[in-house]
């Protein structure tokens, strides 16, 4: 018996260890949570029995057509009744949306969970069970009712979509692919996984024969996915800097033809317009990406559109992928989803974003690249909310019409005459509950601005935010007390090279009315003006031609950030959110929610500060302002882990 005293002892240790374990868990948790590096799981919504109205709505089908001034009723989670009449339901939640417009949720038909941190079982599950919840809920805030996930780890993505389906968690209806088949030392094993042993083994496939890729589609089938994805890609892949191999056209054919005996739909992904060709032939159901490397030849596009198989164009990822010669893949992808459409390819809408590492609008930024590309609104919508559900197999979403599950967002604006309106959100419903509702702007009240003196202020830039190395800024507000005009020039301490410049013509608040920026070196020049509660911005970015739309939401358009900082230091205010457009990096020509709060501290007498973060991000990005407590003038900008923006005395 000489064995049972160790074991006792184990077990004890076990036992203690474990208990440490749950309840430091149990309290480390929420306080992470509190520092925003995971989110409370998304809890089981609260339902409501009642019928919900909305009345006099301007209506988007999302099969293309157009209803004015109509009632829809919704009750058991279905629309019942879309009638120009009015109608009138006893104890039903009335909504009156006169001069606003409801279109069917929107649906993301190629997006990815962030697994990318996971390196084990362990951490996967953590991400699944935290990491994700709060991503995926927010997702809703943008309207977003329905995502098709294409690359996952099928257990904890089955999982997850599971507890979705029940309501023990707050988000889209989700469409899961799980593992995605490619070839050994394939894209995405040999590039985004090349560094995660774990991710290889449970993100992707790599079957070898046709018999064994046969097997895998079934073992995938009685998992429970939705679809299969494959990547048929080859060749060097410029942005991973090496070759990649691509499955064998046997073992390709092998796939699709299992998965469709299995009944499941196939979506590709492809880079070249030969593959494509391939593929179209061989019946996969859909294109994700399509034709990047080169210019889609006529004939690919005609049997494309005689096949009907569907194009998702992802442009948002094209933005930030590169080819050979450095360049984005963003105007050659636009290129060829302009002729497609003329070519009568039908299209859905997906981003290839990876929720819960990028932004939740992802989306609404998608729509307005496939509009930039020559999309038309409408067209666009119907591609995120008609065409992407027949792409999901949802048939019973997608469509504001009688029958169908009530998935609907209303807006405060009509995107089919701007498509920046999409963000316009006044509430959204899904399953026939309200999920969000957009509460009104708090009133923002701003101190207006004293200029300097002499008009000029002068800072020393370390940060690299704009240039990589050190420059000198000048704020010249000496013409705003007349014209409410500030030129913000950055200069090259060397050679006196002026580097960029921006003009802002603001009101007394500096909420900014018009904004122009120029930086030569890059072949930019932007110009931006609001009216009524719309943003407008044309010009180049990097030579190429622009132009966008930005639903701003009720919250003032502050583009100077930092140096606009001043009125609201100087008022009563504890904490501003602030929309700013990014001019570039990753963040180019999207407009984001920035919040100021006051630290309430004083580094030194007379001085005030205040945390400027990105509410989304704010466990990985923000910054330190220091102000003049009296003038609300900056004093020094230091962004976390950079350097620092000083003034100069």
């Amino acid at each position: 018996m000489s064995w049972v005293q160790p074991v006792l002892i184990n077990l004890g240790i076990a036992l203690v260890v474990g208990l440490i374990v749950n309840f430091g868990l149990r309290a480390l948790i929420p306080y992470l949570t509190r520092k925003g590096y995971f989110r409370r799981p998304g809890s089981k919504q609260a339902r409501s029995s009642a019928p919900l109205l909305i009345r006099e709505a301007h209506v988007i089908v999302g099969d293309g057509g157009v209803l004015n001034d109509v009632d829809i009723l919704i009750e058991q989670g279905n629309i019942t009744r879309v009638e120009s009449s009015r109608i009138d339901v006893p104890g039903a939640r009335v909504i009156e949306a006169r001069g606003k417009t409801v279109m069917p949720g929107l649906i993301d038909a190629h997006c990815h969970l962030d697994f990318l941190s996971a390196r084990n079982g362990f951490s996967a599950r953590m991400q699944a069970r935290f990491g994700l919840s709060e991503p995926i809920n927010e997702l809703l805030r943008f309207g977003i009712t329905s995502i098709r996930t294409m690359c996952e780890p099928p257990k904890l993505v089955l999982g997850l979509r599971q507890r979705t389906r029940t309501g023990n968690r707050v988000g889209p209806t989700m469409v899961v692919a799980g593992p995605a088949f490619t070839a050994p030392g394939g894209h995405p094993q040999a590039t985004v996984c090349r560094d995660n042993a774990w991710l290889g083994r449970n993100m992707v496939y790599t079957p070898i024969t046709d018999t064994e890729a046969r097997t895998m589609v079934r073992g995938l089938k009685s998992q429970g996915v939705d679809l299969i994805k494959i990547v048929y890609q080859g060749g060097h892949y410029a942005e991973f800097g090496e070759a990649i191999n691509k499955l064998p056209e046997n073992v390709a054919l092998a796939i699709i033809d299992e998965a469709h005996k299995q009944g499941l739909p196939v979506g590709v992904h492809t880079h070249y317009a030969a593959d494509v060709a391939f593929l179209v032939e061989a019946g996969v159901d859909s294109i994700e990406h399509g034709v990047l490397e080169e210019e889609a030849p006529p004939e690919l596009l005609r049997a494309w559109a005689a096949k009907h198989t569907v194009f998702i164009p992802t442009l948002s990822i094209t933005e930030f992928v590169s080819n050979a010669d450095k360049q984005s893949y963003l105007p050659q992808a636009s290129r060829n989803l302009g002729r497609a459409v003329e070519a009568g390819v039908r299209i859905a809408a997906g981003t290839d974003s990876m929720v819960g590492a990028m932004p939740a609008d992802s989306l609404h930024h998608e729509l307005q690249l496939m509009v930039a590309a020559g999309v038309t609104p409408s067209q666009a919508i119907q591609a995120a909310t008609g065409n992407a559900a027949e792409v999901l197999r949802l048939h019973d979403r997608g469509l504001i019409k009688t029958g169908m599950a009530a998935d609907l967002v209303l807006l405060n604006s009509d995107p089919l005459e701007g498509i920046e309106s999409v963000s316009d959100i006044a509430l959204v419903v899904q399953n026939g509950q309200i999920v969000h509702e957009t509460e009104p702007a708090a009133p923002v009240a701003l101190s207006d601005y004293a200029a300097p003196a002499n008009g000029i202020e002068r800072f020393t830039d370390n940060t690299s935010a704009r240039f990589p190395q050190a420059v000198e800024v000048t704020i010249d507000g000496s013409t705003f007390d007349s014209d409410g005009v500030r030129t913000i020039t950055y200069t090259d301490p060397g050679s006196q090279q002026v580097l960029r410049t921006e003009t802002l013509r603001s009101d007394k608040q500096l909420r900014t009315l018009e904004w122009s920026c120029a930086v030569p070196s890059e072949n930019t020049e932007l110009r931006a003006i609001a009216h009524g509660g719309r943003i407008s911005l044309s010009g180049t970015l990097n030579g190429r031609t622009v132009s966008r739309g930005y639903a701003n939401g009720g919250t003032p358009w502050m583009q100077g950030l930092i140096f606009d900082a001043s009125t609201f230091i100087t008022s009563q205010m504890e904490s501003l959110v602030l929309t700013s457009i990014g001019t570039s990096g990753r963040g180019a020509l999207m407009a984001a929610a920035f919040e100021l709060t006051k630290d309430r501290q004083q580094t030194q007498p007379g001085e005030t500060q205040a945390t400027l973060v990105l509410p989304q991000w704010r466990a990985y990005w923000n910054a330190k302002l220091t102000s003049d407590a009296e003038t609300g003038s900056l004093i020094e900008y230091k962004p976390m882990g950079k350097g620092e923006m000083r003034k100069v005395s």
